[in-house]
């Protein structure tokens, strides 16, 4: 028995369509963030933008799920992207650890965004 119906996976897919443009709005604003003096404020911005990457990388995973079930031909290439997401953590904590307030600007402007308009490609796809 499928999790999910059609239709409400579609609508999800849809929402999540919405939702990436926004993401990437915020990782490029923030990321021009850490080319400057780091402080709390930045940390505080920067948190929201990580806990949106996170939200969305779990809700990615259960909508591949439900993808797969319906057999929808995107689920593969989408579930591909999303399992570049954990090393794009690690990397990330990496250079947090490290202080390296340039590399975590560069790794969200450039590693990120690309990663997420790849996401957003291959959702777009869905029909």
């Amino acid at each position: 028995m499928m999790r999910i119906e059609r239709e409400i996976l579609i609508d999800i897919v849809n929402d999540i369509e919405v939702y990436i443009p926004k993401l990437i709005a915020a990782c490029n604003s923030v990321s021009e963030l850490f080319y400057e003096e780091v402080n709390d404020s930045v940390w505080g911005i920067f948190e929201q933008v990580l806990s949106g990457y996170e939200d969305l990388y779990k809700t990615l995973q259960m909508t591949v799920e439900d993808a797969k079930e319906h057999d929808e031909h995107w689920a593969l290439p989408l579930q591909e992207l999303i399992d570049q997401i954990p090393q794009h953590f690690v990397i990330l904590s990496q250079e947090m650890n490290a202080q390296n307030y340039v590399a975590i600007g560069d790794i969200i402007k450039y590693e990120w965004v690309a990663l997420l308009g790849d996401i957003l490609n291959t959702i777009k796809e869905k029909e």
